[in-house]
């Protein structure tokens, strides 16, 4: 078995809940207050706090088995994918990430430079030459720091959860927005947009979590984590965004860039070890420096180059299905071999590849049908994954305690 990145750190470098807690968290403030403020404008102050807190508990409990499922054996992501997909499955998932993950590091710099220019207000005649180069430059910034290792990106993400967590309560105590209050109460869209949102963070946490002390420091970092998202998605629903960077003075508005540039640091740097845990697994050479440059440099080419238009954003919310579909096949395949007692076998995980791109061509139907609709594909393509897997195991089940009852009772 190919031994993970930095197995030989593994004893000298095991991170403790705040460290892992911060990793995890330090990207996600300004995002999770755009989330925040969209459920609260839409649903109101008392439907989105109830739906938030219920959203995020179901996200720390699918976190929780996600990392039961490596506690002991320190794998990434991938490789525990590869426990219950096999080879064929886990490298389709392994392009899947990857491309993911190299369209977030361009969507990052999209949104990033997107605010800075509200910040700012460029000159319109320079305007798109200008946003290009800046966001070029910080892509291969974040290639450059990307060398350092883990070591750098939990520095960054400490120094940038205190910043961030200070202030985000220094914009709520100054903020004067006031979403609707419509009384108390759970939305199943807003419920099910808050794990859907975020989902497909928690199916990597193993690649970060294989350097935890203990297990209970995974416990507690995934909570820490999931506070943080709460928190965030709570103080936005009492800010406008909009306001805030296109009212921005001097002094303030040095403060907002330097906040934006160091979220866009943080949430690149992870989208590149994330990436890294893609080919590693398939190609050790890559392993280190020398991959995690390649991947930045990568992203950096296509934001440059490729740009964020309609028709990439549509194949990320397919690729964002087809990774919910599979954090399902993996949970219920996890549970079932619990219930089971069993380790999966080449069948099984046949079986759970094929339950997986099932879900993936629902998926796919759907969105084409509709490409409008927010959610619908993304529940129904889970949903097929779940009952082709259910049906195929129950079929498994009956047929071999039909056969073994009739072995011993009858043939014997």
């Amino acid at each position: 078995m190919i031994k993970p990145l930095h197995y030989q750190d593994l004893k000298v470098n095991n991170q403790g809940f705040f460290s892992l807690g911060s990793i995890q968290s330090a990207a996600i403030g300004i995002p999770a207050m755009i989330f925040g403020g969209v459920i609260g404008s839409k649903y109101g102050a008392g439907v989105g706090l109830c739906s938030i807190f219920t959203g995020n508990l179901i996200l720390w409990a699918v976190g929780l088995i996600i990392i039961s499922m490596v506690s002991n054996e320190r794998m990434n992501a991938i490789e525990n994918i590869k426990e219950y997909l096999g080879k064929i499955g886990t490298i389709i998932a392994a392009l899947f990430f990857v491309f993911v993950f190299l369209n977030w590091f361009a969507l990052q710099i999209s949104s990033t430079v997107f605010l800075l220019n509200k910040v700012w207000q460029f000159d319109t005649g320079v305007q798109n030459d200008m946003v290009i180069r800046l966001g070029a430059a910080l892509g291969f910034f974040t290639s450059l720091l990307a060398i350092g290792g883990i070591r750098v990106l939990k520095w960054i993400s400490i120094v940038s959860v205190l910043l961030l967590l200070l202030g985000g309560i220094y914009i709520l105590s100054c903020s004067r927005h006031q979403p609707p209050f419509l009384g108390f109460g759970l939305s199943f869209f807003a419920v099910m947009t808050t794990v859907l949102s975020f989902l497909p963070g928690v199916i990597n946490l193993p690649t970060f979590f294989r350097y935890s002390c203990s297990r209970a420091d995974s416990c507690l970092g995934l909570t820490f984590m999931i506070v943080y998202y709460t928190f965030f998605e709570c103080v936005g629903m009492w800010i406008d965004l909009n306001d805030l960077f296109a009212t921005a003075v001097a002094g303030k508005a040095v403060i907002l860039s330097l906040f934006l540039i160091l979220l866009l640091l943080c949430i690149n740097l992870l989208n590149i070890y994330l990436a890294s845990a893609c080919y590693e697994t398939f190609i050790p050479r890559f392993v280190g420096t020398k991959g995690y440059a390649i991947m930045g440099l990568l992203g950096t080419a296509s934001y440059t180059f490729i740009q964020i238009s309609s028709s990439i954003q549509f194949l990320l919310d397919l690729l964002n299905s087809y990774l919910v579909s599979l954090c399902c096949v993996l949970l219920i395949s996890f549970l079932f071999r619990i219930v089971s007692n069993r380790m999966p076998g080449k069948i099984e995980k046949w079986i759970n590849t094929i339950a997986w791109l099932v879900g993936c061509l629902v998926s796919t139907i759907l969105k084409i049908q509709n490409p409008a609709n927010e959610m619908n594909f993304l529940l129904l393509g889970a949903g097929a994954s779940a009952m082709f897997f259910l049906v195929v195991m129950y079929a498994e089940e009956t047929f071999y305690s039909a056969k073994k009852i009739i072995f011993e009772r009858f043939v014997r």
